[in-house]
């Protein structure tokens, strides 16, 4: 298990070195070993149609909340997550920004009219 942290530790390491956390606007309201509490705070511009939070918002929030829980539990090591086995042949930490190219289900699939 890593050092005991201080209260403002790991507020100060989420904002020096994951920043996309303090931009999203996603805070940590409770840090300890193995454990953490994220919250997003709800903000007209991450709002899709009919009011819903956008998936990507949802998953950077999911992957705050784990990172702190981790963190909580090994210390404060910036590279102790990583997206190895995720992109290991499509993203590299000098890689320009990456590409989304859509696609459609097939037409055969149930629902698939719906991507044109």
């Amino acid at each position: 298990m890593g050092e005991r942290l201080t209260q403002a530790e790991p507020f100060h390491f989420l904002d020096t070195q994951v920043p996309f956390v303090k931009s999203l606007g996603i805070s940590c309201e409770e840090f300890r070993p193995g454990y953490a509490v994220a919250r997003w705070k709800r903000d007209e511009q991450w709002l899709r149609p009919g009011g819903y939070l956008f998936g990507g918002g949802l998953m950077s929030l999911a992957d705050a909340a784990i990172y702190m829980a981790i963190l909580g539990q090994i210390g404060l090591e910036a590279m102790a997550v990583t997206i190895e086995r995720l992109l290991p042949h499509f993203a590299s930490p000098s890689s320009p920004d990456l590409p989304a190219p859509p696609s459609c289900p097939s037409p055969t699939l149930p629902g698939s009219d719906s991507c044109k």
